[in-house]
């Protein structure tokens, strides 16, 4: 996937799937590139805390036992979860979330190994979203986006 300039030196990274939160809003998702992308998380996709909140943007990490925020200068949400359908090719329809939290910079989150899905948002979205423990969101994929063993994967690097 290639990235665009956008009209500042920053580089914005396309969303590779959408999300329809509880309260019926959209969010934007992108998945993070293997380890590394994982471990830069947010700060690797700037929109997620610095983008326009009526377009919000969040950052698929799949199975990541623990996040942290060091280096960060703002808080971030952290929604945990299992993938609860998929489609025909494997990729995920709905995700159950299993819970929300938000991490102020510098910390580290808690160690769990229990839940395959995690994705990174602005705690804002999160707030107004109503997006808590036992919350379904449906997600759609482009035709293009490729299946991954715990949930999509990135296509072209």
């Amino acid at each position: 996937m290639s990235w665009s300039s956008a009209s500042t030196s920053e580089q914005v990274r396309p969303v590779d799937a959408e999300a329809v939160l509880p309260d019926g809003s959209t969010l934007g998702i992108v998945v993070a590139g293997g380890p590394l992308g994982r471990a830069r998380g947010v700060r690797a996709v700037p929109d997620v805390l610095d983008g326009d909140l009526s377009e919000p943007t969040a950052l698929w990490l799949g199975r990541t036992p623990q996040v942290h925020t060091l280096g960060m200068t703002r808080p971030v949400a952290v929604a945990t979860g299992v993938v609860s359908a998929r489609d025909g090719h494997g990729r995920p329809t709905a995700l159950r979330v299993g819970g929300v939290r938000q991490l102020k910079p510098g910390r580290l989150g808690p160690w769990h190994w229990s839940w395959p899905v995690t994705v990174e948002l602005h705690p804002e979205v999160a707030r107004r979203s109503g997006l808590v423990g036992g919350s379904e969101v449906s997600l759609t994929w482009p035709s293009s986006s490729a299946p991954g063993p715990d949930g999509p994967r990135r296509h072209g690097g």
